[in-house]
């Protein structure tokens, strides 16, 4: 029963629930806006460290880039990890598009949401969307404006590839980031998750139940 039931409550609950994808992205955007001013315009990041880093909300601490990243403060939101932050930001990017909200007050609060995360997976999502959208709105233009945008594309990554090449703090940090031959790198963990679930998964197919993994 306790690997069931949960799904079975929310699938009831799916059922009957009236659905408004409009007060949900409204619902985003609120979220969005409270996270972003909260982290800005508060002491947020020095009450949130002691929860963090003194093992109060997990089992053992967690290393100082939890809360910030080179002495940048990560924006966790109305979570305990920015990544997670950083998933309802892409969702709230994607949706904005797919909804055609794509107005720069939506937009510029999703990417300063995203950015602010400092998470790598939600960032790398989130520019796979905007590219997509992008690509869709150039193919729609007249060819002059076509060649405008794309040529602005082009000066934007020559100049963002400039500064990697010259920063070496900054190149060494996105090698480690997103190399599956460095040990302990952000891929070399996540690939260690994956194949954690689907060992979990591939054992247990109707799930372990709920709250069996908490710390």
């Amino acid at each position: 029963p306790t690997r069931i039931l949960p799904f079975v409550l929310l699938l009831l609950c799916l059922y009957k629930m009236e659905i408004d994808i409009a007060e949900i992205h409204k619902f985003l955007k609120y979220i969005i806006l409270g996270s972003l001013g909260v982290l800005f315009f508060t002491d947020y990041i020095n009450s949130l460290r002691p929860l963090v880093e003194d093992a109060i909300i997990f089992k053992f601490p967690m290393a100082v880039g939890a809360v910030t990243y080179y002495f940048v403060p990560r924006n966790s939101g109305v979570f305990f990890d920015p990544r997670l932050m950083g998933l309802f930001a892409v969702l709230f990017l994607y949706m904005t598009f797919i909804m055609k909200r794509t107005n720069m007050v939506n937009i510029l609060i999703g990417v300063a949401c995203l950015a602010t995360t400092l998470s790598r997976g939600s960032i790398v999502t989130g520019l796979i969307i905007i590219l997509g959208y992008s690509i869709i709105t150039i193919l729609k233009q007249p060819v002059l404006t076509k060649i405008r945008i794309i040529t602005g594309i082009a000066a934007f990554s020559v100049a963002i590839s400039a500064i990697v090449l010259s920063n070496s703090e900054l190149r060494d940090f996105l090698t480690l980031s997103f190399s599956f031959q460095e040990e302990g790198s952000a891929l070399d963990q996540r690939g260690d998750f994956i194949g954690y679930s689907a060992d979990k998964f591939i054992n247990n197919p109707w799930g372990v139940g709920a709250g069996v993994l908490k710390n």
